[in-house]
């Protein structure tokens, strides 16, 4: 029943969305990521992993959320990322303190970094406000605190 409730209160907020026009260009509708039949999780995050890249830090297919992401994010429909060339995902974090809530099943994942959703305002989607880029250490500063904390910020963008 809760499950049922939920699904409900997402597809209305979606639709709710959709018809005022507050909708930021990230996602275009839920069903983008969210299956509400077919989830496979509790974020209801849909069941196809639409992406086979190869994880070049674990050698392994891109899996979950990751592959979700990089289903568009490929050159298939959003801005491409190369996955050889972003920050490590797909693994249990050894050498920093990753807070609990940024990991998804003890791993790193696209979404412990970023909040795709488009009430998130924040510089790519970051889950911390870095004034537009200019303060990127107070978000690095979540996991690689000691190491951050000796960088200066750049001026912000105007």
């Amino acid at each position: 029943m809760r499950k049922y409730v939920y699904s409900l209160i997402v597809a209305s907020a979606c639709i709710l969305l959709l018809a005022t026009g507050v909708w930021a260009q990230h996602d275009e509708n839920c069903v983008d990521c969210h299956s509400i039949h077919y989830a496979k999780s509790s974020r209801m995050l849909m069941a196809n992993e639409p992406d086979k890249s190869v994880n070049p830090h674990t050698k392994k297919p891109l899996a979950g959320v990751n592959a979700m992401c990089m289903g568009c994010h490929s050159g298939d429909g959003g801005p491409e990322i190369a996955i050889m060339e972003t920050h490590p995902v797909g693994m249990i974090p050894k050498k920093v303190k990753v807070p609990a809530e940024r990991l998804i099943d003890g791993k790193i994942t696209c979404m412990g970094c970023h909040d795709p959703h488009p009430a998130n305002t924040n510089y790519k989607y970051l889950v911390v406000d870095t004034n537009g880029g200019a303060n990127m250490y107070a978000f690095c500063g979540l996991c690689h605190g000691d190491k951050t904390k000796k960088v200066a910020p750049k001026k912000a963008k105007k």
